[in-house]
């Protein structure tokens, strides 16, 4: 039916935009402590994060960090 349908294509959709539909397309998200990572400033060369793909973890440790302004 229509109804059955457009429920499969919202399904999809919020699939897609879900966290893990976003792993999916091969992101990642790099915490530390449990936290998201939301910029450099939050770690320290020598500090362990975890970051997440979508089948599994890995325990990494920071080795360089460096900011936008000195990639351009």
């Amino acid at each position: 039916s229509a109804a059955r349908g457009e429920l499969g294509q919202r399904a999809a959709r919020l699939h897609a935009l879900s966290p893990l539909g976003v792993l999916a397309r091969g992101y990642a998200i790099a915490t530390a402590d449990g936290q998201p990572l939301l910029s450099v400033d939050n770690v320290s060369p020598g500090d362990r994060i975890q970051v997440r793909l979508h089948e599994g973890t890995l325990g990494c440790s920071v080795d360089d960090v460096s900011g936008e302004e000195e990639e351009r």
